[in-house]
């Protein structure tokens, strides 16, 4: 039996379909495709089509709950985690997907940088999205992009660097973990952001992410990124982590919007 909020849904994304069936790749903001047969499971792809990014996501709906699961690398969301967004249910009952979707899509992309500092950020997601889910073509057959020379060797490095941090229990924003291998793959503009994090990698960071960001100093800055007020949970009745080893950690820039 198909619930009224679903069959709201259903509507909305009939009318997505045909409000963007017309608009070309560079023009989109975002695609959502159901999965299969499954009114409760989306596939969303969130797109920034001034620089390039694009970010994949499950998206789960059911009474009064929503889930997100973040399958691409980024500074907000922990990889591959279920994370509780119920207080958006409102949102996505009186706006209906539109109002939910473009609320995520500011929530990612409303500080991101120029399209010359994105431009490696551009090509390793999309790199990312395509070699580690074989499905994401099929599932988004609208989205053009083709693999070049050095994206294996990238996606393979970062996917290390991402289970040595997990191992204790700490994922690292996307940027700040680029080893040596891959600064001639990546871009000159990454060179400071190397495995330690050091200060010209988080002036950086701000550049990019955070160009509004007040002036801190660098030990303030590597603080901040282990602050519990910074830090996202998949539960929303767990307490802040007691440590940095604790499983629960992770170092992610959270950014809250009202």
């Amino acid at each position: 039996m198909v619930i009224p909020l679903t069959r709201k849904l259903l509507r909305d994304w009939k009318h997505i379909c045909r409000s963007t069936i017309n608009k070309t790749t560079e023009s989109k903001r975002y695609v959502l495709k159901p999965q299969d047969t499954n009114v409760h499971i989306w596939h969303l792809l969130l797109l920034e089509p001034v620089v390039g990014l694009e970010l994949y996501f499950i998206l789960y709906v059911d009474d009064n709950v929503l889930s997100l699961r973040c399958l691409t690398p980024n500074e907000n969301f922990p990889l591959k985690m279920n994370v509780n967004i119920s207080y958006m249910w409102p949102i996505l009952r009186k706006e209906g997907f539109f109002g939910l979707i473009m609320k995520l899509w500011y929530l990612f992309y409303g500080g991101v940088g120029t399209v010359q500092k994105m431009e490696p950020v551009s090509r390793l997601l999309k790199a990312w999205n395509r070699i580690m889910y074989r499905n994401f073509t099929v599932c988004f057959p609208e989205v053009t992009g083709y693999l070049q020379e050095g994206d294996y060797e990238m996606v393979k490095d970062l996917s290390k660097q991402l289970k040595e941090y997990q191992h204790c229990g700490a994922q690292p924003i996307i940027h700040s973990k680029m080893n040596e291998h891959n600064r001639t793959n990546i871009h000159e503009s990454f060179e400071a952001l190397s495995s330690h994090t050091n200060d010209e990698g988080l002036r950086m960071f701000d550049d990019v992410f955070c160009p509004n960001a007040v002036s801190q100093s660098p030990t303030d800055k590597r603080n901040n990124l282990f602050r519990s007020d910074l830090i996202i949970y998949t539960q929303e009745d767990e307490g802040p982590p007691k440590k940095e080893g604790d499983s629960k950690f992770h170092s992610y820039w959270y950014t809250r919007f009202s």
